[in-house]
């Protein structure tokens, strides 16, 4: 479970090191309250949730320390101690479906959060339901049980369910992650090919417009190089299939995320320099020729 925590709060460092798609919107005259504050301000308070979540599920488990002792004494044990023993593990089994259904909450808020096909949103989001009635199934079960082996028996089945469930939810993890730099990419590509015309409609002869030019093709260059990190965490990700590997997979996952991000930011370099160049030069701000409508989606 820490292991699993470490993961996400890795994730979400990802994500909240992305600021690039926003400037590039403001750079091409796009205003940021274009971006779907809504899905933004949901993630932001899950995520808020997710750590409380995460903080009280550490704090029962330091405690319930001492009762997995008293459970393997729990015959010898009078009726008032077992009836604390019960109330503690049930307790304890609460509160790690709590942090369960936190980090399904989080990952909804990514699905929502990130620009991917309605029908694979869908999919996910299926997916993630129904992974959410097992564990209010399990959690109904818990509730009803008065005797300690048939919890510690619903325990077995909760960590089997969860442990057989992580594979899946890396894959997705993974998935998400290298679709929010692929986003970045594309609209990349698109102010790329909209700067390319105006560059052409300027002076060749110019010195200034070599230097613009210049610039282009390192930006281009940085894309490239960010487009090859962005393609191999796309294989590392589709790769993860069962728990054995999953962990370095994700992890390798993630490597490639990180470097398609950095060459990210150097072409973010670039183009506030092409911008400041072309503005100087033409007295204009380049705007991007893409569709609003897909970037007033993220």
């Amino acid at each position: 479970m820490k292991k699993l925590m470490a993961i996400f709060m890795l994730a979400i460092f990802v994500f909240s090191a992305l600021p690039i798609e926003a400037k590039q919107n403001e750079i091409s005259g796009n205003s940021i309250k274009n971006i779907n504050r809504e899905a933004i301000q949901k993630y932001n308070a899950v995520k808020v949730r997710y750590q409380t979540t995460a903080q009280e599920w550490e704090k029962v488990n330091r405690e319930f320390t001492g009762v997995r002792n008293r459970i393997k004494n729990y015959d010898n044990l009078n009726l008032s101690e077992q009836d604390r023993v019960l109330e503690r593990t049930r307790n304890f089994l609460e509160k790690t479906m709590d942090r369960m259904d936190s980090h399904l909450d989080i990952l909804e808020s990514w699905v929502e959060r990130i620009n991917i096909p309605e029908e694979r949103k869908e999919i996910i989001l299926k997916i993630i339901e129904e992974k959410r009635l097992e564990i209010e199934g399990y959690r109904n079960k818990v509730s009803e049980t008065n005797d300690l082996e048939s919890l510690r028996y619903h325990s077995k089945e909760i960590k089997e369910s969860w442990h057989g469930f992580l594979p899946k939810i890396k894959g997705i993890r993974g998935e998400l992650l290298t679709t929010k730099i692929g986003n970045i990419l594309e609209d990349s590509d698109n102010l790329a090919l909209s700067l390319q015309e105006k560059i052409v409609a300027l002076d060749q002869e110019s010195s200034e417009v070599l230097e613009m030019q210049t610039l282009l093709d390192s930006y281009n260059e940085k894309l490239d190089l960010a487009r090859e990190q962005y393609e191999l965490a796309k294989e590392k990700y589709e790769e993860i299939e069962d728990l054995s590997d999953a962990n370095d997979l994700f992890e390798e996952t993630k490597e490639f995320v990180f470097k398609s991000r950095e060459y990210l930011r150097e072409s973010h370099k670039i183009l506030i320099q092409l911008v400041r160049n072309y503005r100087d030069f033409t007295g204009e701000v380049p705007e991007q020729n893409t569709d609003n409508n897909e970037l007033d989606r993220r």
